[in-house]
């Protein structure tokens, strides 16, 4: 059977109504262009997806019609995954409880941020999850939580029952290869690359999927991308990922989700309040709107209707 971490699984971006709640519907168009794109696998409510401006009672509702709508547009194969982002154990369980309810494939699960942690509190921590019961995935990101997930961690973390693997964002080779190392020893555990610049190599050194925020914009290039690893063709993938690296250069303007936003809203996959990031981000300026058409045009054969 193919794991569930072997493929593109797009972060996808939340939208957000007037009122700053979820929306579902806010994000039809562009489901249906990832689809339309080669792609099987969500993660809502990551780090692009501004997870963490999500209320937790708000969870459930969101991940249950987004999951309805990607049913259908999916098929069989469509998977959702959820990122459960709390800043302690607590609130990462209930978030957790929420998605599991709602019909999540498996969670996503970083470690809790803002106070720092032991290795031994954080196995404590996915623990917990893990008598939850449900399928889970380690979410490395520790630019964001301030506390890094680690090879030697993460081999305990892969002996839980329902640890299915490890999505790694950290953009470390070194930690990187741990991670597959502990996979290549447990079957059913498997790594996932999330740094966007270095998919071919994390794939080579391997990784058995890829998870860009890029896939937001440029589904097909992204799967195009790991299916030439996957056939052995190194010089395309390599090809692939430079029009990519070209295509990321949009966060060079202003980095982040509202980089991501603002060319989504461009390509006319997102309008109104749903193009907006949750606040205290601002959306983009004319200016940055301006030269961010441009850096799009520059890509276009990346992007839907070759714009």
């Amino acid at each position: 059977m193919t794991h569930l971490l072997a493929t593109v699984t797009v972060p996808l971006v939340t939208a957000f109504d007037r009122e700053g709640r979820p929306d579902p519907e806010g994000v039809a168009r562009l489901l249906g262009h990832v689809a339309e794109g080669g792609i099987s696998s969500l993660m809502l409510l990551g780090s692009n997806g501004e997870g963490v401006a999500v209320e937790t009672a708000e969870v459930g509702p969101y991940v249950a019609a987004v999951r309805e709508r990607w049913a259908r547009l999916a098929g069989p194969s469509g998977k959702v995954l959820v990122a459960v982002s709390g800043p302690a154990t607590r609130q990462t369980l209930a978030r957790a409880r929420a998605a599991l309810d709602a019909g999540a494939d498996a969670l996503v699960v970083n470690a809790p941020y803002y106070f720092r942690h032991t290795d031994e509190e954080l196995l404590d921590h996915y623990g917990r999850v893990d008598a939850l019961g449900g399928r889970w995935i380690a979410y490395n990101i520790p630019r964001y939580t301030g506390n890094p997930l680690g090879p030697q961690l993460v081999g305990h973390l892969a002996a839980l029952e329902h640890c299915a693997g490890v999505k790694d964002s950290g953009g470390d080779p070194a930690v990187l290869a741990g991670f597959v190392a502990h996979a290549a020893d447990r079957p059913g555990f498997a790594v996932s690359q999330g740094a966007e610049s270095a998919m071919v190599d994390g794939l080579l050194a391997g990784a058995v999927g890829i998870t860009p925020g890029l896939a937001n914009l440029a589904p097909g290039p992204c799967v195009s991308l790991l299916t030439a690893v996957q056939d052995g063709d190194e010089p395309a993938a390599r090809d692939r990922q430079s029009a990519l690296d070209r295509l990321a250069a949009l966060h060079t303007i202003r980095p982040g989700v509202a980089a991501t936003k603002a060319a989504l809203a461009l390509l006319g996959l997102l309008d109104g309040p749903a193009a907006v990031p949750a606040a205290p981000f601002r959306p983009y300026t004319p200016d940055e709107n301006a030269r961010l058409s441009a850096l799009l045009h520059a890509s276009a054969e990346l992007l839907p209707g070759g714009r």
